[in-house]
This record gives structure tokens, C-alpha cells and sequence, in this order.
């Protein structure tokens, strides 16, 4: 009886810290590979806000971002920006329609995300670490 008991606490304990475990993953800021601008934080964070739409070259930035309640899409909405899934959806709400912006970004996950940044050079977009194989890593997340 003893020993279930404490089987059961160990796997209650590590049931319990999935979640932080899982968002301690590293989470990058990424591009295609042929994009080799240099991009800082602050910059990331007014790209991703809407408020920078075109790289230096002059050409348009196409933003992609996570899907706000996969794990990377956390990572971005509390480490970049301080809000709520909500709060983001309602601020390129307003965007959209003050006529600030045209579309939202676009939502991808994963494979979806790479196959989106391999296909659009001008693309930059949110990955987890273990998925950022052959696309550029900008900056880290942290």
C-alpha cells in the first residue's frame, strides 16, 4: 500500500509540472533562411504588433504567428506583449478595423509554420526550439 501511495504522489507530481515543463521549452522568433536580416526584441515586438510591415529591403512582412493556446503562442502573448489571447485578438480587432491593418496575422502550428516560412522568404513566424530545424533562428524567447 505504502508503495502505490508513493507512486502516486510521483505521478501526481509530474502530472503537476507538465505544463511548466512545457513552457520552459525554448521558443524562437524565426524566419526562412534566405531572410538574413538582423532583428533586435523591441523590433520583434513592433513587427509582431503590426506597427513595422515591411523589412528593410522594402519588401512587405508576412506575420504568422502560433496559435494562441499552443504552448509557443503562451511564450509570445506573456514574454512579448503582457497580454491575454483576448487582448491580442481584440488589439488586431481594432487594428483591422481603424484601417491600420489590412488582415490579421496568420495562425500556424508546427509543420505548418515551417512549410509557411519555407514557402514566403518574407515570412517570420514563432516555433518551438525542437521544430526550428532549417528555418533561421531571429532570437530566442526568453
Amino acid at each position: 500500500m505504502f508503495g502505490l501511495r508513493r507512486g502516486l504522489s510521483a505521478l501526481f507530481l509530474a502530472v503537476a509540472l507538465l505544463p511548466a515543463v512545457a513552457q520552459a521549452a525554448d521558443v524562437y522568433v524565426v524566419t526562412a533562411t534566405e531572410n538574413k536580416q538582423t532583428l533586435d526584441l523591441e523590433e520583434i515586438k513592433h513587427i509582431f504588433l503590426g506597427d513595422v510591415t515591411k523589412w528593410a529591403s522594402g519588401k512587405n512582412i508576412i506575420l504568422a504567428v502560433p496559435d494562441l493556446s499552443s504552448p509557443e503562442g503562451g511564450v509570445m502573448l506573456e514574454k512579448l506583449f503582457g497580454m491575454s489571447a483576448k487582448e491580442y485578438k481584440k488589439y488586431w480587432m481594432q487594428k483591422v478595423f481603424k484601417g491600420e491593418a489590412t488582415n490579421p496575422p496568420e495562425n500556424k502550428n508546427g509543420d505548418s509554420m515551417k512549410q509557411f516560412l519555407k514557402a514566403y522568404p518574407d515570412a517570420i513566424g514563432i516555433l518551438p526550439g525542437s521544430q526550428a530545424d532549417g528555418i533561421r533562428k531571429v532570437v530566442k524567447i526568453e
